[in-house]
C-alpha cells in the first residue's frame, strides 16, 4: 500500500521485496535489527519445537512399536538427534523450493507457504470432531479426509490457474472449501448413528467436563 502511493523509480515492489525494502529504508534506526531480531528468535522458537516433536513421534510411535520395542534410551536418544538434523535439512529444503516458488508466482513467501501447507486446514476440524463427539468412528473421518484432500487439491489448481487473470483467486479462500466439507461431512454421521463409540470413552469435552462435576460433587457434600 505505501510503494503504491510512493512508487520508487526504475524498482518493481512486490509481496516480501515491498516489506523488506520498507522495514529497510523507512523505519528509523534500531527497528529493522529489532524487527529482524524478533522475526528470527520467532522462527528458532517454532522451528525447534516441530523439530523435536516430530523425531519424538517418530520414535516413540514407530521406531519403538513397530521395529525395536527393547531399545535402550541411549538408541532412543541417538536417533532422536540423527532424525531431528535430517528433518532440519528437509525443512530447509522446503524454505528453498517455497521462496523458489513464490518468485515464480510473483507473490510473497506468505502466499506460498499458505498454498503449501493448505492440507493443514483438514486437521483441526478433525480434531475438534474427536473432542466432541463419540458418535464418529475412524472410518468416517478417512471417508470425510478423502473428499476434504480432493475438493482442496482442486481449489490449489483454481488458484494457479486463477493467478494472472482478470480474477484471481486469494490464497486466503484455498482452504475454506476443504475444511467445511471436513465439518459437514465430518458430523454427517450424527444424523444416523446413535451408538457411541466406547474406544474414546473419556476422552471428549463432554466426558471431561462431567467428571469434573462428579469429582465437585463429593467436595460440595462435605
Amino acid at each position: 500500500a505505501y510503494y503504491g502511493q510512493h512508487p520508487v523509480p526504475g524498482v518493481a515492489l512486490q509481496g516480501d521485496t515491498a516489506l523488506f525494502r520498507f522495514v529497510a529504508t523507512e523505519m528509523p534506526p534500531l527497528v529493522p535489527g529489532i524487527f529482524l531480531s524478533a522475526m528470527l528468535a520467532a522462527v528458532m522458537s517454532t522451528t525447534d519445537s516441530g523439530l523435536d516433536s516430530l523425531s519424538t513421534v517418530v520414535v516413540k510411535d514407530f521406531y519403538l512399536v513397530f521395529v525395536r520395542p527393547d531399545a535402550p534410551e541411549r538408541a532412543q536418544v541417538r536417533l532422536s538427534r540423527i532424525l531431528v538434523v535430517s528433518f532440519g535439512i528437509l525443512g530447509i529444503g522446503m524454505g528453498l523450493l517455497l521462496a523458489e516458488a513464490s518468485s515464480r508466482l510473483q507473490a510473497s513467501l506468505i502466499e506460498a507457504a499458505s498454498i503449501a501447507m493448505v492440507l493443514q486446514g483438514i486437521l483441526a476440524p478433525i480434531f475438534l470432531i474427536g473432542v466432541t463427539t463419540r458418535r464418529v468412528v475412524a472410518a468416517d473421518i478417512l471417508r470425510a479426509v478423502s473428499v476434504a484432500f480432493c475438493v482442496t487439491i482442486v481449489m490449489v489448481v483454481w488458484y494457479f490457474r486463477a493467478q494472472g487473470t482478470a480474477a484471481p483467486l486469494s490464497f486466503l479462500f484455498v482452504s475454506f472449501p476443504g475444511m467445511i466439507c471436513m465439518l459437514l461431512l465430518g458430523y454427517a454421521p450424527l444424523l444416523w448413528r446413535r451408538r457411541a463409540s466406547e474406544l474414546r470413552a473419556g476422552l471428549t469435552l463432554w466426558d471431561a467436563a462431567a467428571e469434573g462435576e462428579a469429582a465437585a460433587r463429593p467436595r460440595q457434600s462435605r
